[in-house]
């Protein structure tokens, strides 16, 4: 037998020890991997679902090849108890040397907060707790990770079916295939071939925001565990290398979030992407620099004795190199298109330490100087040694309204230069930054509380020709060290903008006591393609300035 994508796996250090242990909230969708305490964190019953941790069973890599799938697998078994229910999971792949197991749930497992345990030859595990759902969907991703560009075939015929890539793109009004686990359970049981037909969950896809078309959502033919759902690409969805695609089932549970790409007809995509001053450098590949002045000014006024607007500057100069590929992704240069959202469901603190996962280089950062100077127009300068070389970020200065600190402050409008000394891979250059007036955010202090159900609406003015407007924000949940973040852009033009109910739904509600939750949400501003100052340097083949500035607010979500 096949299991298509049985084998979809983190890439964790072997630790070889005695007692089989299931790591703390690492039981995941094996497609989504969302972390477990957030709304797409339960395990859906018919769904193939990762158990990682160490020395959950033997080296190697284990397939299960043939049906009826058993309730062991070369010595190991799982167990899912509910009270006085339990049922067997069916475990179909083990790999990272015993370090994770990848198993069906049950379509009669019980709905609820259930407990987990692995038995390797005869040796319990610990118990974790899980929680069942009807419906969890995670699409697949080409990384195995839960984002960027996702497993999805374009359909040209039924003979040719080839992998949406970046060369690859489908064009509006062509069916797709999308792969996937978590759409629900079925009637049969889960250990042999599965029924064809669609399941009674309530579906939608949304393509770059855009409801689409579903013409089969179900079990995929011959893949125990594993669903497909067919669509047609809206003919108004927009277009781009990395276009978001989410699923929404039970009317209530937003998958993870992937992107395709999408041409008006179907030609490669990575000449034409504009989501980033440095979309089209990092599609193809190469050696390029990007240099960023930062101007971050939040409203702290939840869980405060009083309101304070807290001013940072900062400069940052990233170095890289990149390799091109057909599923290449970065989540700070592959953004969406103008009106359409992603999203992240993570592990960790997104919101203060932690970076959204892909954010490192495909090739490797290069090393530029360690010194960087920064001088306005009125001939004041900050020179700054970052902590941290090559991707540096320093602060230059800040103010906390209503404090007896000094207005260190220095990146007001107007224009400034950016110097760096050379390095070993990277010589010394000098760029030119114009930061332009900030834009005004309207509706900023009317936002709070922002009931998910209804979307989020944000309203500015005071945007400049070439500037991008983009919304983001989220909820790190500390008691489960969990993370959702959203990150929209604007449409060209516009002065609202609003986060739609199925983005929000993968956003956890913020906590009743403040401390616990940590509610954000940014409005920003940066120049768009073709509005970025560029600069020259040895050891790079392209070099992006820009200011960047972002106004945030503490909320609540409920």
């Amino acid at each position: 037998m096949r299991l298509l994508l049985a084998i979809c796996v983190f890439v964790i250090p072997a630790i070889s020890i005695a007692q089989p242990k299931i790591y703390q909230r690492r039981i995941a969708n094996s497609a989504s991997f969302a972390a477990a305490g957030l709304p797409a964190g339960g395990i859906a019953r018919g769904s193939i679902f990762s158990i990682i941790g160490e020395n959950l069973g033997p080296a190697g890599l284990i397939i299960a090849n043939n049906y009826p799938v058993g309730t062991t697998l070369s010595g190991v078994s799982i167990t899912v108890t509910r009270g006085q229910t339990t049922v067997d999971a069916l475990p179909i792949a083990i790999a990272n040397n015993g370090g994770v197991v990848n198993a069906i749930m049950p379509s009669n497992a019980p709905l609820g907060p259930v407990s987990v345990q692995v038995t390797y030859n005869s040796i319990k595990s610990n118990p974790v707790p899980a929680t069942i759902v009807n419906s969890s969907f995670g699409i697949y991703a080409a990384n195995a990770g839960g984002f960027g560009p996702g497993i999805l075939q374009n359909f040209v015929s039924a003979a040719s079916t080839p992998i949406n890539t970046l060369t690859q793109p489908a064009k509006p009004g062509q069916a797709v295939v999308l792969w996937g686990t978590g759409l629900g359970p079925i009637t049969g049981p889960d250990n042999v071939t599965p029924p064809a037909g669609n399941l009674p969950t309530p579906v939608k896809i949304f393509v770059g925001g855009v409801s689409a078309q579903v013409s089969y959502s179900g079990r995929a033919p011959g893949y125990a565990g594993s669903d497909v759902l067919v669509f047609s690409v809206p003919s108004n969805a927009p277009l781009g290398c990395w276009v978001p695609v989410y699923v929404f089932t039970d009317n209530a549970i937003t998958s993870n979030v992937v992107t395709m790409a999408i041409t008006a007809d179907g030609s490669p995509c990575a000449s034409s992407d504009t989501s980033h001053a440095l979309s089209q450098t990092f599609a193809t590949g190469g050696r390029f620099g990007l240099v960023q002045l930062f101007r971050s000014s939040i409203r702290e006024d939840i869980g405060t004795s009083r309101t304070y607007d807290v001013v940072t500057d900062g400069v940052q100069i990233d170095l890289r190199s990149e390799s091109a590929g057909l599923f290449s992704y970065n989540p700070a240069f592959s953004l969406p298109p103008p009106g359409a959202c992603t999203v992240y469901t993570v592990a960790g603190n997104v919101l203060d330490r932690d970076p959204v996962p892909g954010v490192t280089p495909t090739g490797a950062y290069l090393k530029g100087g360690t010194s960087i100077t920064v001088s306005g127009q009125a001939g004041g300068a900050k020179i700054v040694t970052p902590s941290r070389n090559p991707q540096s970020y320093s602060q230059l200065g800040s103010k906390i309204t209503g404090s007896a600190l000094a207005d260190t402050t220095m990146l007001s409008p107007g224009n400034y230069t950016v110097t760096t000394t050379a390095g070993a891979d990277v010589g010394g250059f000098t760029t030119s930054v114009t930061v332009p007036s900030p834009l005004t955010w309207t509706n900023r202090d009317q936002i709070s509380p922002i009931i998910r159900t209804q979307g989020l609406t944000v309203s500015w003015s005071g945007v400049t020709d070439g500037q991008v407007v983009f919304v983001t924000g989220g909820v790190t949940d500390v008691p489960t060290n969990s993370s959702g973040v959203f990150y929209c852009v604007a449409p060209a033009g516009a002065t609202s903008f609003t986060v739609p109910p199925e983005i929000l739904a993968a956003i956890p509600a913020t906590r009743s006591l403040t401390l616990q939750s940590r509610s954000l949400v940014y409005l920003g501003m940066a120049p768009g393609a073709g509005s970025a100052a560029t600069f020259t340097a040895q050891g790079i083949a392209t070099g992006i300035a820009m200011p960047v500035y972002m106004s945030g607010k503490t909320v609540i979500f409920k």
